[in-house]
């Protein structure tokens, strides 16, 4: 049997009432000062796009494996706790010292850029600050991974390990060391 597709009745949109002046109606949006920045979307640029959605990404990632440890934690008979060397307290002192000091070089950076040049000293200081507590925290890594090592703690050694050296934000380095030995 054939059949007949009829096209679907045109619907006419309606006019909003003029003004009077011609700019009325739905299809002119010109705002009467002329500026037509006032009625474009805004949308944000790509970057911050990308920052967001990478956030996204780590939230997620972060959330598995919280889970992860959660149910392996709950299902495990051979789990054992572990104790985190002191020096990884230290360390975070560290690290948030370290993004202290990068962003009062960024500042400085900008300042003498921006053409403060005389009322701003080097920015190379702060910089090389930075570098130093880079480097003194690489090395406090190595001596919680030493600690870690003489305790007998291995990335394998049971799944407590195996989640502690590879998850906690301030051993997430040691995992490295592991695969080295």
């Amino acid at each position: 049997m054939a059949t007949t597709v009829h096209e679907p009745p045109k619907i006419k949109p309606e006019r909003l009432p003029s003004d009077g002046f011609g700019r009325g109606g739905w299809r002119n949006l010109t705002p009467a000062e002329g500026d037509l920045r006032l009625v474009k979307d805004y949308s944000p640029p790509p970057a911050s796009t990308g920052i967001w959605v990478g956030l996204a990404a780590i939230t997620m990632t972060f959330a598995a494996f919280t889970s992860a440890l959660v149910v392996r934690q709950g299902s495990s008979h051979d789990w054992r706790h572990i104790t985190l060397p002191s020096v990884l307290y230290l360390n975070t002192l560290v690290i948030f010292a370290s993004s202290v000091t990068l962003e009062i070089s960024r500042r400085r950076v900008a300042s003498f850029m921006g053409g403060l040049r005389n009322q701003v000293g080097s920015p190379a200081r702060w910089l090389y600050v930075t570098l130093f507590l880079g480097l003194l925290f690489v090395a406090g890594q190595y001596v919680a991974w030493l600690q870690l090592k003489s305790q007998g703690l291995y990335l394998a050694t049971n799944p407590s390990s195996s989640f502690s050296t590879c998850l906690l934000p301030r051993t997430r380095c040691m995992c490295w060391a592991d695969w080295a030995r």
